[in-house]
């Protein structure tokens, strides 16, 4: 099994985690009970465009791009998210020699658990092989902050849950 994560603290061989902070809108606090359930869609497609515009520029080989809206987003230093950035290049070109050319993002899921943490799914679809990608959220207050980025090639392993 292959897997390729991105982040700064080295947690293993294969496993980095990227830890960016981003501002979103927050969440609306109501009293009103039909409003948190539009609230908490609201918070998903928020997260979906932001994940989304990411992940577009990575599929479009422009990672420059993908990682300066992460720096517009984050208190990691710039110096990190540059070497991030190049090691990531590296080993997307890796992967598309092997697994064949990016064909397309597909959303698979989103899961929050209480209001505090939130979980973005989905596959770049490649023509051999999908990798999976994962956005952790988390809000402590009234901002939602991604936590951790993975990736890994062996996007199938959806199916394992």
């Amino acid at each position: 099994m292959k897997r390729r994560t991105a982040t700064l603290i080295l947690l293993g061989a294969p496993c980095l985690l990227v830890m960016a902070t981003l501002v979103m809108a927050a969440r609306g606090g109501g009293a009103d009970a039909e409003a948190a359930p539009h609230a908490a869609d609201r918070d998903v497609r928020q997260a979906r465009q932001l994940v989304e515009g990411i992940l577009n520029h990575v599929a479009e080989d422009r990672g420059d791009a993908a990682f300066d809206d992460l720096k517009r987003h984050s208190t990691i230093p710039d110096e990190e998210l540059d070497a991030l950035a190049t090691e990531t290049a590296m080993l997307r070109f890796q992967l598309a020699e092997r697994w064949g050319p990016h064909i397309g993002l597909e959303f698979v899921e989103a899961r929050q658990v209480g209001d505090s943490l939130m979980r973005l799914n989905y596959i770049e679809k490649r023509r051999n092989l999908p990798i999976r990608w994962t956005f952790d959220f988390y809000r402590a207050e009234r901002t939602w902050t991604i936590v951790a980025l993975d990736w890994e090639d062996v996007g199938n392993r959806l199916l394992d849950r």
